[in-house]
């Protein structure tokens, strides 16, 4: 990071927007569940995917060029701040793996990082201009929790701002890495980390018998991301398929 503008983002200091409840519990934020097939997979394969994620999506590409100068843009999962590519503006990015966030902070210039929950931002309400929400929802595992977050990513943005928001598609399934299994239903995956064998991560089970990492995916429907959006008050401009993703662009009215 180079120089701070957190006094107009954060507010007095770093969680002081995030309720005492909140605060005290960012754990129990995480479910069980979710730190062992999310967090704590990412902690540890952080640093092979930086080397295999090192440019944005295509449409990201273009949606971050019509970007205005000096806009404030903020990334919610920002991973290891591959898109975090707009010097021009006040970049932030938080994420929940420090690994990834160390590997941001050696590949982005004049951004500000930190250690936040997608969940409960310890941000200002109507903060920021731009959100990023790329391959992140879709790795909270009730309909409850993927509801909170994107209602926090509503609440820092101002009147007029826009989101940028990818999650894994169920009609685009076939695409998805072999060795996925699915978990009761066609929505909810387990998915391996790079299965090919000269990069899997593995991991003994019971038997002492090596297993891959698999990362948690809920895959959403084109209907249950269009709900979503209007629970949270939010205007669908554009939704499209690229790859194995829905993209959306939400503007905040």
């Amino acid at each position: 990071s180079t120089q701070s503008t957190w006094g107009h983002f954060l507010s007095g200091y770093f969680f002081s927007s995030v309720s005492h409840a909140v605060l005290c519990g960012l754990c129990e934020c995480m479910s069980a569940f979710e730190q062992e097939f999310v967090h704590t997979v990412y902690d540890v394969i952080a640093e092979h995917w930086d080397h295999t994620r090192s440019r944005p999506w295509p449409s990201c590409t273009q949606f971050l060029q019509s970007i205005p100068t000096g806009s404030f843009l903020l990334e919610v999962g920002c991973g290891n701040g591959r898109n975090l590519t707009r010097t021009d503006c006040v970049q932030f990015g938080c994420d929940t793996s420090q690994p990834l966030l160390s590997c941001a902070a050696q590949r982005t210039r004049r951004t500000d990082l930190f250690v936040a929950d997608a969940m409960a931002l310890p941000c200002r309400s109507g903060s920021v201009d731009v959100v990023l929400h790329i391959a992140v929802l879709h790795h909270l595992s009730t309909p409850q929790r993927r509801l909170q977050a994107l209602r926090e990513t509503m609440r820092v943005l101002l009147p007029g701002g826009r989101l940028l928001l990818y999650v894994r598609s169920l009609e685009r399934q076939q695409m998805i890495v072999r060795g996925a299994r699915t978990l009761g239903s066609p929505e909810e995956l387990l998915i391996p980390w790079n299965w090919h064998p000269k990069y899997k991560f593995v991991k003994p089970d019971e038997s002492g018998q090596d297993q891959p990492y698999m990362r948690y995916h809920h895959l959403f429907t084109e209907a249950e991301l269009k709900e979503l959006v209007l629970k949270v008050g939010g205007a669908v401009k554009e939704l499209f398929a690229e790859a194995d993703n829905w993209v959306a662009v939400i503007e905040k009215p």
